[in-house]
Parts: structure tokens; C-alpha cells; sequence
């Protein structure tokens, strides 16, 4: 996969770089982003502030999807890894009480855990 060049880097990069930014608008787009995802009947699986960039424009892209699952059938296949396939500071709590694997409703989580750590202010 290959993806146009963002200067700032990550989600937080960006605010850093534009603390005027449009919070609301780069929420709302990244959820949308998610919500397409899912509707799709992928789960990300690893949604956080270091996997959103933002382009010059002020358009956030969901990136790494290295630990997305096929929440439907698809005729693909896939390697499927035992490792920790998510990032535990982000990561719901079921994740770790149940049988560890990403959901829907794991990623919802994660998104808002994204987008509260992307409010508070940049030191």
C-alpha cells in the first residue's frame, strides 16, 4: 500500500504544528473514516492518534492496517499472528478480559480514547 506524503507525521503532529486546527472537523472525519471501515466489515484493530495523519489540507487518513480483521466473509486470505495486535494504551478492556480480538467495538473505543488524548493540550 502506498499513501501520499504527510509532512506532519501523526494526528498530534499536525495539532503541534496548527494549534487552530479544526478539532472538531479532524474527530469527525476520522470517525467517518472508522464508520466506512466497519461498514465495510473491517475492523482496524488498532486505532490511535500515531495511525491518523493529516494532510496539508487539514484531511485526516486512517493508516496501519496491520492488525485490521475481516469482521465478514471475504473469499481472501490472511496470516494470522498470535502477538499483541494492538496497542494497550489505547485498547478497551475486553481486549484484555476476553479473548483479545479486535471488534467494532473495540476500534469505537479506541477511536474515542484517539480523540481524547488529541484534546488535551500539547506541551
Amino acid at each position: 500500500m502506498v499513501s501520499p506524503w504527510m509532512k506532519y507525521g501523526s494526528l498530534l503532529g499536525f495539532i503541534r504544528a496548527n494549534p487552530s486546527a479544526n478539532r472538531f472537523s479532524l474527530c469527525a472525519q476520522i470517525a467517518d473514516g472508522l464508520a466506512y471501515m466497519h461498514q465495510q466489515g473491517i475492523a482496524h484493530g488498532d486505532v490511535k492518534g500515531d495511525n491518523v495523519v493529516v494532510s496539508d489540507a487539514g484531511l485526516a487518513r486512517i493508516t496501519d492496517f496491520g492488525c485490521a480483521t475481516m469482521k465478514r466473509d471475504f473469499p481472501v486470505y490472511f496470516t494470522i499472528t498470535e502477538s499483541l495486535n494492538y496497542s494497550v494504551r489505547w485498547a478497551a478492556p475486553e481486549l484484555f478480559l476476553e479473548d483479545g480480538l479486535s471488534s467494532f467495538e473495540t476500534d469505537v473505543y479506541a477511536l474515542a480514547m484517539a480523540l481524547f488524548w488529541s484534546a488535551l493540550p500539547v506541551y
